[in-house]
């Protein structure tokens, strides 16, 4: 029973565990949400993919991207089998011949390449147990001093911006589940600028507070 009334929450709980067939099963429930379900029809059943205003041959990078999520959140291949296949697609576009290289040195030893001589940033790697890029234009770097437990401490943020994708989450749910914040492995807070007001409560706490506490357990 869905009550008659669409719940955002459970609609975005489905797309936060990966199941696409459940979002799209309850998006069908609802008469006002049938041009999200078109939406969903005609980019998963009928593969009529996302183009961006990149250019090419970065779009067609994406485009195995996008493959990539039709395997394993819809069509719902193992994990291991549909990351194979999208290191094989883009091993093919680069014209790698190597076929013990890592889907993960093919992102970063060629694929960030590729964007970056184009003008535009690409982290690739896993979110979630899931491939997917972040992909985007311009990035800026300041210095906060984030309030700790047990003391005060500076922490260098890249404010990031002008976005083209932003990993899977957003991809399936169309923009409305994205992920605002990471922490690198050499403890920098990355942030996604339009996710956030810099003078509000939700900034300090929820991004700088959270994120700089993930960067002091990596250098533990």
């Amino acid at each position: 029973m869905n009550n008659n009334i669409f719940d955002e929450d459970i609609y975005c709980s489905y797309i936060i565990k990966g199941d696409l067939l459940g979002a799209i099963y309850y998006v069908k429930q609802f008469s006002e949400q049938t041009g999200l379900y078109q939406r969903y029809m005609t980019v998963f059943d009928k593969e009529q993919y996302l183009t961006y205003e990149i250019g090419e041959p970065l779009n067609t990078f994406l485009y195995a991207y996008q493959q990539y999520y039709r395997d394993v959140f819809f069509l719902r291949l193992d994990r291991v089998v549909a990351a194979d296949k999208l290191r094989a697609r883009l091993a093919a576009l680069l014209h790698i011949t190597d076929v013990n290289i890592s889907l993960d040195d093919i992102e970063q030893e060629a694929i960030a390449g590729e964007f970056l001589r184009r003008g535009f940033y690409f982290l690739g790697g896993k979110t979630g147990g899931y491939y997917g890029p972040y992909v985007w234009k311009s990035m800026e770097k300041r210095t906060y001093e984030v309030e700790l437990p047990d003391r005060t401490q500076p922490y260098a943020v890249k404010l990031l911006d002008g976005f083209i994708m932003r990993s899977w989450l957003d991809y399936l749910s169309f923009g409305r589940v994205n992920t605002g914040g990471w922490t690198d492995t050499d403890g920098i807070i990355n942030c996604v600028k339009s996710a956030y007001d810099f003078d509000s409560e939700h900034f300090r706490v929820s991004l700088l507070k959270h994120e700089a506490q993930h960067a002091c357990d990596l250098v533990l």
